[in-house]
Formats: C-alpha cells, structure tokens, sequence
C-alpha cells in the first residue's frame, strides 16, 4: 500500500508491504501518485471530473486503494473515456450477439503492422474488451465505435504513466 509518512517533519512517500515500510524516492510522475496534504486529486465519480482535497482522510485512502485516485487530470479523464469506451461496447455485445458456447471466440485488436483494427479469432478470453461469438458480430462492433477504438489503440496509451 502507497501512502505518505511523516519522517523528521517531512512528509515522506512510501510503500508499505508485509509491514516492511519502504521509502519512495521523488522522480517523474505517473499521474497516480498521492498528492500532498491539502493539494487536490481527481476520482472517477459518474463519469466526470471529482475533485477532492487530499487530506489522508479514510475516504482519500480508500480511493487510492482501489485505484479510484489520480494526481493528474488527464489521466482521469483518459481513463474515464476507455472505461465508458468498455462498458458500451460490453453492453453492445450483450444486446446484439448471442450467449457464447463455444470455446472459440472473436476479439477486436488493433494490427500494428498495418494500423487496422480488426476482429481475430481466440480460445481466451479478451481481457478489457468483449468476446463475440462470430467475426461479423466483432466487425460490427468495430463500425460502431470505430472513432473510439481509434482513439483507445492509437492515442490511449496502455502504459499509464507515459
């Protein structure tokens, strides 16, 4: 767990794991980073922009722990974008494609040879986006939210911090 101590009057970032207290020494942010006591951070609350005051409290600790805590605004809102992104295209496919009962499916990617994005067939399941049962399904997927799937493979960035 992240979090911030006191250390000879200074507050200290650390990472406490298996009560072994380590301290994490200033660098280049991530945009997940603690802000500092009374500094504003951002947390993803239907869909829009939360600012909170960091002040340590249980509610600030919290949102850290579950990830739901950025130091950086445009972070948040990239993150916001792919998570809305995700569960339209998971309501999409529940709307519009047939429970899955094979062990094959279809999965969107994005072919880096060829700047495409494309449906491709698989035994596992996709991670972050939907399966679909069939190619056509997972190709009229992508005409539905191609601008959006664009954006996710070519601009998002699936490193957070860079």
């Amino acid at each position: 767990m992240r979090t911030q101590i006191k250390i000879n009057g200074e507050l200290k970032d650390v990472e406490i794991e298996n009560g072994e207290i380590t301290i994490i020494e200033p660098g280049e942010t991530t945009g997940w980073e603690r802000k500092k006591d009374s500094e504003y951070c951002y947390w993803c609350g239907d869909d829009r922009v939360d600012k909170l005051k960091e002040n340590y409290s249980t509610t600030d600790n919290n949102l850290y722990r579950l990830a739901n805590y950025f130091s950086s605004e445009e972070l948040f809102k990239n993150i916001s974008r792919m998570q809305t992104l995700q569960r339209q295209m998971f309501r999409w496919q529940a709307e519009n494609d047939v429970i899955l009962t094979s062990k094959y499916r279809w999965c969107i990617i994005y072919d880096t040879d060829y700047g495409e994005i494309v449906p491709t067939e698989t035994r596992a399941n996709a991670g972050f986006l939907p399966v679909f049962s069939c190619k056509e399904k997972a190709e009229e997927c992508i005409k539905v939210f191609k601008n959006e799937l664009t954006w996710l493979f070519t601009e998002f960035g699936w490193r957070m911090d860079g």
